[in-house]
């Protein structure tokens, strides 16, 4: 499972594993609107509200957290699908979904995603366009209190630079995995 603050590249590094063929990314559900260039049952499942809350209510969400005015969840049915694969199974989760998934499954490695500093943050979280003022101020005051678990974490890679990211990644399921690269 990958984690981190908000901006600071977990989907971009999931997405550039999982198309080397490494892993197999099992896709989350959000309320939230798509950004531009998102597809729906690529990037997430996009739900009206009252579809999120269905799923959740019916069962059919690992977990689910309510972040940022939005609901996210991890639907079971893509932690299976991706687990049918036979690779290694990403999930780009939230601190408290991957911290709960971890009690309930100790198998689980937690890769906690950092930024170089929290002003790259801020600085990345500015850049993207996608949030006013009051936003992004939320989303730093949240990320000081998702960084400050990090220590919770199996693992921690620095998104400096997002090659040297994925290969940190690629090592560490390499080696939890016992499989090279492909």
């Amino acid at each position: 499972m990958i984690s981190g603050p908000s901006g600071v590249g977990k989907n971009t590094l999931a997405s550039r594993v999982s198309q080397d063929g490494f892993a197999v990314r099992a896709v989350t559900a959000t309320t939230r609107e798509p950004r531009l260039g998102e597809k729906d049952g690529v990037d997430y499942y996009f739900l009206s509200e009252d579809e999120f809350l269905a799923w959740r209510d019916e069962g059919r969400l690992l977990e689910w957290n309510h972040y940022g005015g939005n609901w996210y969840g991890t639907p079971l049915f893509a932690v299976n699908n991706a687990c049918s694969s036979g690779k290694a199974v990403l999930l780009v989760i939230d601190v408290n979904g991957a911290l709960k998934i971890k009690e309930k499954e100790k198998r689980v490695n937690l890769i906690f995603v950092l930024p170089p500093s929290m002003q790259a943050l801020e600085d990345r979280l500015h850049g993207r366009g996608k949030d006013d003022e009051q936003s992004i101020r939320q989303r730093l005051d949240t990320a000081e209190k998702e960084v400050a678990q990090k220590d919770s974490y199996d693992h921690q890679i620095i998104n400096e630079d997002v090659a040297s990211a994925v290969e940190g990644i690629k090592k560490i399921i390499a080696a939890k995995t016992g499989r090279g690269e492909k």
